[in-house]
C-alpha cells in the first residue's frame, strides 16, 4: 500500500472524527442551554398546568394559578394560587418558598413556605 493510499482511506476517519466531535459540543451547548432555561420554561404556561395537574388530584374541585416565577438562585413565587371546592368556597393564596431552585433539587437546604 503506497502512502497516497493510507492518507485516502484515513481521510474518511478523520472527518468522521472531526464531525462527531462537533455534533457532540454541539449537543452538549444545547443540553447547557436547556438546564440554564429551565426555570424560564417552567415559569411559563406549561410549567404552570404541571403544577395545577399536580394538584387537581387531590382537591374536589378547581385549582388555577396565575402567575408563577422560578429561579436557580433565588426564591420560588406562585401568584394567584386558587382552589375553589365543589360546594364553592375558595381559598386563594399567593406562596413563596424561601430556597433557590437548585437548593430544592438538591434538599441541602430547609425548605421554608411562606403564604
Amino acid at each position: 500500500m503506497s502512502s497516497s493510499e493510507r492518507e485516502t482511506s484515513a481521510r474518511p476517519r478523520k472527518r468522521l472524527l472531526v464531525w462527531g466531535g462537533a455534533a457532540a459540543g454541539v449537543l452538549l451547548v444545547a443540553i447547557g442551554l436547556g438546564i440554564a432555561l429551565l426555570p424560564t420554561l417552567l415559569s411559563g404556561a406549561w410549567g404552570r398546568s404541571l403544577v395545577v395537574n399536580a394538584i387537581a388530584p387531590s382537591v374536589q374541585g378547581s385549582v388555577s394559578l396565575k402567575e408563577m416565577s422560578l429561579s436557580w438562585g433565588g426564591p420560588q413565587r406562585i401568584s394567584g394560587l386558587e382552589i375553589t371546592s365543589a360546594s364553592g368556597d375558595r381559598i386563594a393564596a399567593d406562596v413563596q418558598v424561601d430556597g433557590s431552585l437548585w437548593s430544592l433539587v438538591k434538599l441541602s437546604a430547609p425548605v421554608r413556605v411562606r403564604l
